[in-house]
């Protein structure tokens, strides 16, 4: 893992909006088991660490892809 100085940090809405989704649909993603990675800071604020996003996402486009 990355020192945390090294770590990139997208809030919830910018993560949404990379998605092109709505920030009330991320938050509901963010609440569901395999959900993107969160850092809870407290009860109302989150971040997520940019580069296990873009892995987390990744992987549900390999998940999604039909195999012959």
């Amino acid at each position: 893992m990355a020192s945390l100085n090294s770590v990139e940090l997208l809030t919830p809405k910018e993560a949404a909006r990379f998605l092109r989704v709505a920030t009330k649909s991320f938050y509901e993603m963010m609440n569901r088991k395999g959900g993107p990675p969160v850092i809870k800071l407290s009860r109302t604020s989150a971040r997520i660490p940019k580069d296990e996003f873009m892995q987390w996402l990744e992987n549900k486009k390999l998940n999604g892809v039909k195999r012959a």
